[in-house]
């Protein structure tokens, strides 16, 4: 009875192990970093003709697109071109476009050519070449300090919604990331070979203790108990 419980346990701890194996492989994720603004408003309206720019953002990993929530007040999105530009120089990174006809107040992506690069403090405008005014939701202006927004060069009491996309990379292909950011928030000997350990101890020692147990139940006289 005894090893068959032990058997039981085994058998689910695999089978847990093999399910999470498939996400971490399978699962893919595209978002390279976040500014975590809260889609408060559409707080940020630029007219035609004029920049709405997000500055001093800190590239935390490379990215080759961006998505944003914009509204038009009842009609399409208007054409909008969008230029990436190094903080301290103003030299032009990166760019791109969003044609017409997308629906407003829906999440919406712009590809941007070249990727821009992790390590770099960056400035992102993006300019209405339409025909009719564009809300660009934001919320506070304290969500992402140092980071702030403008219009034609004038600061805003805002933070504009901006998520940074990549090429997806499955969970698997990010978990030495996670540890290295994992050990940012613990005392100094800890590193991020600490989970490696840890992760090896749970997916070897583990199932490890379990066979024991299972060996000692297999080979235990029947009619004897453990004793307490």
């Amino acid at each position: 009875m005894r090893s068959r419980a032990v058997r039981g346990v085994l058998l689910a701890y695999l089978t847990g192990v093999v399910a999470l194996a498939i996400v971490v492989v399978t699962d893919k994720r595209h978002m390279a970093f976040s500014l975590a603004v809260r889609p408060a408003m559409p707080g940020v309206v630029v007219k035609p003709g004029h920049d709405g720019c997000q500055r001093r953002i800190d590239v935390e990993e490379s990215f080759d697109s961006i998505t944003i929530l914009p509204a038009a007040y009842y009609h399409p999105v208007p054409r909008l071109s969008v230029r990436v530009l190094d903080h301290g120089s103003l030299r032009p990174l990166a760019s791109g476009s969003l044609g017409d006809g997308h629906p407003e107040n829906k999440v919406t992506p712009i590809q941007i050519r070249p990727a821009v690069p992790k390590g770099r403090s960056i400035d992102l405008c993006i300019r209405d070449v339409g025909r009719w005014k564009v809300g660009l939701f934001s919320s506070g202006p304290n969500d992402n300090e140092p980071s702030y927004a403008t219009i034609d060069g004038h600061v805003q009491a805002a933070d504009i919604l901006i998520d940074f996309q990549r090429p997806p990379r499955t969970a698997l292909s990010l978990v030495p990331d996670i540890f290295r950011r994992a050990a940012l928030f613990h005392p100094r000997w800890v590193g991020a070979w600490t989970f490696w350990v840890l992760l090896g101890l749970l997916l070897l020692v583990v199932p490890a203790l379990l066979c024991l147990a299972l060996r000692a139940a297999q080979n235990r006289p029947p009619g004897r108990e453990a004793p307490e």
